[in-house]
């Protein structure tokens, strides 16, 4: 198996892998049964996915600022995110169907094949299903955020190719583009309701912009890089054991003092995340993140099944394991032959 490896800043492959982990934590409610840490402690790893995105932001202006046209990055991105999530959804569908396990068994438990489940693929496979919060999340539990990362792509790559990055203070805008994220997250929700704001893609502006603007200062940064890194750690920690209501901004902070103060083999903490595990695990996290949560579900069922009543830490370290196994598979099978092909592809559209 090829790990993904990139001098200097394989860290951030290592932060994918505790993104990814951290969102297992929440939907495995992994802490609630041990008695001494708050039964809250668990719903914070929700927040993993502004981890994602600050690191997309990132993954965007790297690809842009190298030069590489808007086809060529979009047949890129296209074949490295939906061949594996469209996999996935199928995946998902079959064990629904036979097995009646997973979010879309409400489709069969109804009737079987009905016009809602061909509607539900239909506006799934065209992204659509962001835009309907009834069905952003109704086969894998978790798609939401890949319809609306690959929105945000394209929006934050041209923004780039516009200058907009380039043109402004980073300080102004980022305070800009805060400004906005939450005045469209209370104008949707004021109107639409909590949940469609909560999937909407500006809704996470502020979180991409900070990936590109990381990105623009790590090229030149000339000031010493260990205390942005110290003062990430202590962000991270420190929301952790407080949970704040800002939790979601503190953790995209957190990711951004990292992504300019890290760098390869600099600090025990770089070293930590570059580390040969920590690598491997960012290297499948996106396949971890499409089935993680439908291997929680069969692994919940199966416990049901035969009358184990099994702490939630049990559930979460076998879940583990199990998506683990599953996400190389994945991984090997599918998101690298879909990625190289998509490579190839862009180099004939360049």
């Amino acid at each position: 198996m090829q790990l993904r490896s990139y001098p200097g800043t394989n860290f951030i492959t290592g932060m994918r892998g505790i993104a990814a982990i951290m969102v297992m934590v929440v939907h495995s409610a992994a802490f609630t049964d041990i008695s001494f840490l708050p039964h809250s402690l668990s719903s914070i790893g929700k927040y993993g996915v502004q981890i994602f995105f600050v690191i997309a932001g990132f993954t965007v202006a790297s690809n842009a600022y190298a030069s590489m046209s808007f086809k060529s990055f979009a047949v890129r991105r296209s074949f490295r995110l939906l061949i594996p999530y469209f996999t996935a959804l199928f995946i998902s569908l079959f064990v629904a169907m036979f097995f009646l396990i997973g979010p879309a068994v409400k489709h069969f438990v109804v009737g079987g094949l009905n016009y809602s489940l061909f509607v539900d693929i239909l506006l799934h496979v065209s992204l659509l299903n962001l835009f309907i919060p009834e069905l952003s999340g109704s086969i894998l539990g978790v798609e939401w955020s890949i319809s609306l990362e690959f929105f945000m792509y394209f929006v934050i790559f041209l923004m780039i190719h516009k200058g907009v990055f380039e043109k402004n203070n980073f300080w102004l805008l980022l305070t800009a583009i805060l400004i906005f994220t939450i005045a469209v997250k209370e104008i949707t929700k004021y109107f639409f309701g909590w949940h469609f704001s909560h999937i909407f893609p500006l809704s996470y502006s502020f979180y991409f912009a900070l990936g590109v603007v990381a990105y623009l200062i790590r090229r030149n940064l000339i000031l010493s890089r260990l205390k942005y890194e110290r003062l990430s750690l202590i962000l991270f920690f420190l929301t952790w054991a407080l949970q704040p209501g800002a939790a979601g901004f503190l953790f995209g902070a957190a990711t951004f003092f990292m992504l300019i103060g890290s760098k390869h083999n600099h600090s025990l903490t770089a070293k930590l995340l570059s580390s040969r595990v920590m690598i491997f695990l960012g290297t499948i996290s996106y396949s971890f993140y499409l089935y993680h949560f439908l291997v929680i579900m069969i692994l919940r069922d199966i416990f049901d099944h035969y009358g184990y009543v099994v702490p939630s830490y049990v559930l979460f370290l076998c879940s583990l394991l199990v998506t683990i196994l599953v996400s190389t598979i994945s991984y090997n099978l599918v998101e690298t032959p879909s990625t190289k092909l998509g490579k190839r592809l862009a180099l004939k559209v360049n």
